[in-house]
């Protein structure tokens, strides 16, 4: 999974060209992060607040295995009589 860790660390040196945002999986905020300059540095200073947000939500998706992931694909499944993707 993503460490907070090391998106933090790629924020504060790569900040403004929107590597950390890449690295937890965000390619479109992060090419307009970079088009923006952080988004005139206001984006650049929300993303040290979201970031274990985004890292949350990175591990979430690759973690396809946890028990959260399991039960709301069952729901849905359940739900719609198929599986919520084609």
């Amino acid at each position: 999974g993503r460490s907070l860790w090391l998106a933090y660390v790629l924020w504060l040196l790569f900040g403004y060209t929107g590597v950390h945002l890449i690295y937890v999986d965000r390619p479109m905020h992060a090419v307009l992060s970079t088009i923006t300059g952080g988004w005139f540095g206001l984006g650049f200073m929300r993303d040290f607040f979201a970031l274990p947000r985004y890292v949350e939500e990175a591990n979430f998706v690759i973690g396809c295995s946890s028990d959260i992931f399991h039960m709301t694909m069952k729901y849905q499944v359940e739900k719609m009589r198929k599986p919520p993707f084609k």
